[in-house]
């Protein structure tokens, strides 16, 4: 019965011409060889059971189509999930320039990379509108958070950026007894913990948390984790974000470094953050002041945090 459909098939397909094959007065192969052509190709179609073959080909399971598929779709979840967390990091990061902040009691400026003699532009711009919130009333004190980077201006190391600070704030008329050190402070995670412990539980708060405006949320974020609450507010003056590639590269570092905070501490505390780091070097290569080269190569000098040394509260 199968092979008499098979046949019906064939000659109906050969009467009426087939779709791949159809009848054409201009076709330059012979007769016969047009025939034999429709012919096979209308009996694979009869043999095939109308494509149902080529559909289980197609089902077939693949390693390497099915590997390629997962590929994308994890880059591309990825990929998304860092957007949206950029996005968000930007709209924070806006709000914390134009919102007016709240009175507070302390002032506490994050710190960043300080000169011999003075502080850097971007660390001096933080001072500067902290003075300001200070002379306003908006804060009755300025605590200023930071460390010593290891290695950020050499080999020696860099400058103390509280010392730095505390030097530029005097020089601009604060009182030495409404000035706080906050130490020590080698990465945003050290900082928060010690605006917690000299400020926060000495009963100095409320705080506004002074930094640039792309920083604050990692910021906030740090200190919700351990149990206090900071009142976010970025100076005008964005000498470290004065173009789009700028403020782009700043904006997914520390969008990266934000997730990054957010993994359990025994992961995120294993490598170290702190000024001149592999991350710094990034943003640095992003921003086009270093060559990507020199980012790879300084993979070396990152800190793994092993069993024989103890684990900074970084």
């Amino acid at each position: 019965m199968a092979v008499r459909r098979s046949g019906v098939a064939i000659r109906v397909a050969l009467a009426r011409g087939s779709d791949r094959y159809p009848r054409c007065s201009g076709d330059s192969a012979p007769r016969d060889q047009r025939y034999e052509r429709r012919f096979r190709h209308c009996r694979r179609r009869a043999a095939d059971g109308s494509g149902v073959a080529r559909l289980r080909g197609s089902l077939r399971f693949d390693p390497v189509r099915y590997l390629s598929i997962a590929v994308v779709g994890v880059v591309t979840t990825v990929l998304g999930f860092l957007g949206v967390a950029v996005v968000r990091t930007h709209f924070f990061a806006r709000r914390s320039i134009r919102r007016p902040p709240a009175a507070a009691q302390t002032a506490v400026v994050f710190g960043t990379q300080a000169l011999a003699d003075r502080p850097g532009p971007v660390l001096q711009a933080r001072l500067d509108h902290a003075i300001a919130l200070y002379r306003r009333g908006d804060a009755r004190r300025i605590a200023i958070a930071g460390g010593v980077p290891p290695f950020h201006d050499g080999p020696s190391g860099g400058h103390d950026e509280v010392a730095v600070g505390l030097a530029y704030a005097g020089g601009q008329g604060i009182p030495a007894e409404h000035l706080i050190a906050v130490r020590p402070g080698q990465n945003t995670r050290e900082q928060v913990a010690s605006t917690k412990r000299r400020v926060w539980d000495e009963g100095l708060g409320p705080i506004t948390a002074v930094s640039s405006s792309y920083h604050l949320l990692r910021i906030a974020r740090e200190a919700r984790r351990r149990g206090f609450a900071v009142e976010p507010s970025a100076p005008p003056r964005r000498l470290d974000t004065v173009t789009w590639r700028n403020y782009l590269s700043h904006l997914v570092v520390d969008t990266v470094a934000v997730i990054w905070y957010a993994l359990p501490a025994g992961v995120s505390r294993r490598i170290d953050t702190s000024a001149g780091t592999f991350r710094h070097l990034v943003l640095l290569a992003m921003r086009g002041d270093v060559a990507w080269r020199l980012a790879w190569q300084s993979l070396r000098r990152l800190t793994i945090v092993t069993g024989e040394k103890s684990a900074p509260d970084g």
